[in-house]
């Protein structure tokens, strides 16, 4: 593999043809960004924060077009708690928001 900026002229325009010799400074780019903690609270686009995962004890089939459907066991990030005993929330694997009985999960 050839060495880029380094060696004679011709050296190097023989290992590129086009005559460009790599002049990246890679000392001077910042560090990548640290992978996000799964631990953390999590924020997913334009839903807010998550406020806590709870675990569905039942199926639950929605019948409006605002509600979430899930299986038993799925797993539910919690979005906002409703006086009225619904919630907000969405199935951790899949991402789309719905409104369902907080009844149907229990806090994990």
């Amino acid at each position: 593999m050839p060495s880029w900026g380094a060696g004679d002229e011709a050296e190097e325009a023989e290992a590129d043809p086009r005559g460009r010799t790599n002049t990246l400074d890679t000392e001077a780019l910042p560090p990548p960004p640290p992978p996000a903690d799964a631990e953390e609270a999590e924020e997913v686009e334009d839903l807010g924060p998550v406020l806590y995962k709870a675990k569905a004890l039942y199926d639950y089939a929605g019948e409006q077009a605002d509600e979430l459907t899930f299986a038993e066991d799925d797993m539910l990030c919690i979005l906002e708690e409703n006086s009225d005993g619904w919630m907000k929330g969405y199935i951790e694997s899949a991402g789309e928001p719905g409104m369902f009985p907080g009844n149907y999960v229990e806090k994990t």
